[in-house]
């Protein structure tokens, strides 16, 4: 029995919860709302608890109609903010105030919400009649019945007086409607708050601005050029929410129904260019930016396109995509965050406070309940909040572009210091090996000369040629060293194209008959006879090339160098250089490292024929230095083409560039011209002094820098060939004194730099000393004779040594000259 006796009370209880729930909302819907009694302290009381509501389709109904026709169809109001999200409806609003005391009120209807179309207060006057004020955000704000940020009407009541208020409101906005009465005195203080508030919310953005336009002018990076432009963005969307832009464009009734769509545009597409920077999105999340991108173009795209929609359409259409992009920003910036970005868990901080945003904003759209005059406050503080926390995260990354900087430049000064340290262990390498090379070489020169047999032919021509190819690989090793610390400088000086081909293939013209290889040259008929840039460096990757392709090709092939003319004028000549084999060709995967260091065309290459590797990479850094491209295609077992372009000044004037001249060394004799040579080395002394005596020159030697400069003092010499780096008193020290011992005398003797060291430090120091020319270990008869034609002229050969047999001439060697 007390089981059922339990059950019964329990359905009892719940049809009676039922009942009273249905009787109290039909109570509402029949009761007229409460009377609210005012006084002339009125506070701020919100009115939503004593209003009646209508809701009507048909806009055409006028106050009389309402009153005559529908009185009856109000309900109470049982909320404590009245928000109706969009609706397409006209509302009709009805509360009744009493004045109690025996004084008349004044007292005034203040909307807290400022984006409402059309807003009408009907009361009756004197006569009866009754009178509309208008407002809203498509009516002037001038023709408001008071010009305040929030609509506000005035209004009266007599003493102990009673009286119904009308108000309608239609609107394609969302529809809150946060009506409050309110005491004159207590409004001013209201206002006075507000624009307080205001005031340091809009003078806070106005300082961001500031400082985020100087940041932007300063550093000129459209990471704070973004930034600048979401704060105005943004900051014009906080002005179009709460009324406070309606001043600045009055007129424009269009663009004030749309300007929060527009201005919430902008921001978004502005906030995500910034991001994407800030965080390096691009980078760092290639996959997940296609997204940012596509936002970007939308949101630029609704800023034209969103005053085609109804406002609430094109509000919807704005607002999605924009919440869902400010979750995807924040869960971008969270991860960037858990993956150690500092920067990014700074962002992520701020735009948590972004989150809040779009739930406000989106709440307010969607008509739930809440204070809306509170929340747009926090809207504010919110956004503020936002920028100064962005403004910090700028700053931060700004000081860590600056240690960034300052350990770059410290990278730079080591890498500097260990590029001058490098160069001076390669400069000190090349001097050590230059130095015997010289001998090496000149020795096999001059044993080369003498009476050998076949057997001993072979021997010397063996040694020479290993000479030549190590000579080969250290210039190699340090052209590519001197290219990758910048220190090769470019001439720019004007040679014949034409003449310097013909030279350079028939330095490969003998070595190519001994393989039985066809070498052809093939130059277009339109190239200038002259062009100015750097003879030297052009002919070392033509060489480099023709080298190569020589090397590669087996018994019996064919060689094709091809030089033609893309295009020219009168200014300008761009040629491409193409040289083509038959060799072993190159295979495809060799093709991504062909050009690096060291690397040749197979891993038995090397051993099989040769080379330092480094041939490819300088001719590709050599020609890119010089502004043009470098490439090849080739079929492994069937050749080879490499080529290259240049774009190269034309000269109009032919000059004298001696050593183009192809010339006969029985022409240079220097008979009688005493030739002082400074050199500790005894084989480049036998070598040097072996080939001045075959040019006729008497050389005498001095075995250190202070012998030379005894020498000096008590013999004339017509021409010094100095040592740089020797015993005692080094070539640039002697060069300096005898420089200073000749200052006032009319004749200085030419004093001529003879070093390994061929660094172009080395070089300047020689000149700056009082050296007049350079010449680099190891060198060849040849360049000696040019040498010496520059400074000075050859004597004929004198009448006693004319009959002289060329064993007698043979008789001064260097053993016995000195």
């Amino acid at each position: 029995m007390s089981r059922v006796r339990g059950r019964l009370f329990f359905w009892l209880l719940l049809a009676l919860t039922l009942l009273s729930t249905f009787a109290s909302q039909a109570w509402a819907a029949v009761v007229p709302s409460a009377i609210l009694q005012v006084s002339e302290e009125q506070p701020y009381q919100p009115l939503a608890r004593y209003m009646d509501i209508f809701r009507v389709s048909d806009h055409d109904l006028t106050i009389n109609d309402i009153i005559a026709n529908h009185g009856d169809d109000f309900s109470r109001v049982s909320v404590d903010e009245l928000n109706l999200s969009y609706t397409r409806d006209a509302v009709w609003l009805r509360f009744t105030l009493e004045n109690p005391s025996d004084d008349p009120l004044k007292l005034f209807i203040e909307s807290g919400f400022s984006r409402l179309d059309h807003v009408s207060l009907f009361e009756k006057d004197k006569a009866g009649q009754w009178q509309e004020s208008r407002g809203g955000d498509r009516i002037p704000w001038y023709q408001w019945p008071m010009q305040t940020r929030l609509l506000t009407f005035p209004i009266s009541l007599e003493a102990q007086e009673q009286r119904i208020w009308y108000v309608r409101v239609s609107s394609t906005s969302s529809v809150m409607i946060p009506l409050a009465v309110i005491s004159d005195r207590v409004m001013l203080e209201n206002i006075e708050q507000r624009f307080l508030a205001d005031g340091v919310f809009y003078g806070l953005c106005l300082a961001v601005f500031f400082v985020a336009l100087m940041a932007a002018l300063v550093m000129r990076e459209d990471l704070y050029v973004f930034y600048l432009f979401h704060v105005v963005a943004s900051t014009f969307t906080v002005m179009a929410l709460d009324g406070s832009g309606f001043i600045f464009w009055p007129d424009a009734l269009d663009f004030q129904e749309y300007s929060v769509v527009v201005f919430e545009c902008l921001s978004g597409a502005f906030l995500t260019l910034f991001t994407r920077r800030y965080l390096r999105l691009r980078m760092n999340l290639p996959r997940v930016d296609r997204i940012n991108r596509i936002f970007i173009f939308y949101m630029l795209a609704m800023v034209p396109i969103a005053p085609l929609f109804p406002y609430g359409m094109a509000s919807f259409l704005a607002l999605i995509p924009i919440s869902l992009m400010v979750v995807g920003l924040f869960m971008q910036g969270l991860y960037r965050s858990f993956m150690g970005d500092t920067t990014a868990i700074i962002f992520t901080m701020a735009w948590s406070l972004g989150l809040f945003i779009c739930v406000f904003v989106t709440v307010a759209n969607l008509g739930v309940v809440y204070s809306f005059e509170t929340s747009i406050y926090g809207l504010k503080m919110t956004f503020v909040t936002s920028y100064v926390f962005l403004l910090g995260g700028l700053g931060y990354r700004l000081y860590m572009l600056r240690q960034g900087e300052e350990i770059s430049k410290i990278r730079a000064l080591t890498e500097q210091a260990e590029n001058t340290a490098k160069s001076e262990v390669m400069a000190r390498i090349s001097h050590e090996i230059r130095t015997p090379l010289n001998g090496i070489l000149g020795i096999t020169d001059l044993l080369r000369r003498t009476t050998l047999d076949d057997k001993q032919t072979r021997y010397v021509a063996t040694v020479s040629d290993a000479g030549k190819s190590l000579m080969t690989i250290i210039g190699d090793v340090l052209d590519h060293a001197r290219i990758r610390s910048g220190q090769i400088n470019l001439e720019h000086i004007p040679f014949s194209l034409a003449d310097l081909l013909e030279r350079i293939v028939d330095m490969f013209r003998l070595e190519a008959e001994r393989n039985r290889q066809l070498l052809n040259i093939e130059i277009d008929p339109e190239l200038p006879d002259e062009v100015i840039g750097d003879p030297t460096r052009f002919r070392q990757i033509v060489v480099n090339l023709l080298g190569n392709a020589c090397k590669f090709t087996g018994k019996g092939g064919t060689i094709t160098l091809r030089v033609r003319c893309d295009w020219t004028d009168d200014d300008f000549v761009r040629i491409r250089v193409e040289v083509e084999d038959t060799g072993i060709g190159i295979a495809p995967e060799m093709r991504p490292v062909l050009f690096k260091s060291f690397t040749q065309g197979g891993t038995d290459t090397a051993r099989r024929y040769g080379g330092s590797g480094l041939g490819l990479t300088i001719s590709r850094q050599l020609v890119e230095l010089m502004g043009g491209s470098i490439d090849f295609e080739s079929e492994p077992g069937e050749g080879s083409r490499f080529w290259f372009q240049l774009t190269l000044d034309r000269s109009m004037d032919d000059r004298d560039t001696d050593w183009q001249q192809d010339f006969d060394i029985s022409d240079f004799r220097f008979y009688g011209r005493t030739i002082l040579v400074a050199e500790d080395n005894d084989a480049n002394w036998m070598v040097m002094s072996a080939y001045l005596m075959e040019l006729g020159a008497i050389p005498i030697r001095a075995c250190n820098g202070k012998e030379a400069l005894g020498l000096y003092r008590a013999r004339t010499f017509d021409l010094i060939f100095m040592d740089c780096a020797m015993p005692d008193i080094s070539g640039f020290e002697v060069a300096e004194t005898i420089r200073a011992m000749e200052d006032g005398n009319d004749s200085f003797i030419p004093i001529i730099a003879v070093s390994a060291h061929v660094s172009s430090a080395v070089k300047n120091r020689c000149l700056l000393v009082g050296m007049d020319d350079f010449m680099s270990k190891p060198f060849s008869q040849e360049q000696l004779a040019l040498t010496l034609k520059r400074y000075l002229l050859p004597f004929d050969e004198p009448d006693s040594l004319a009959g002289e047999t060329g064993s007698a001439k043979r008789a001064a060697t260097p053993e016995n000259v000195a």
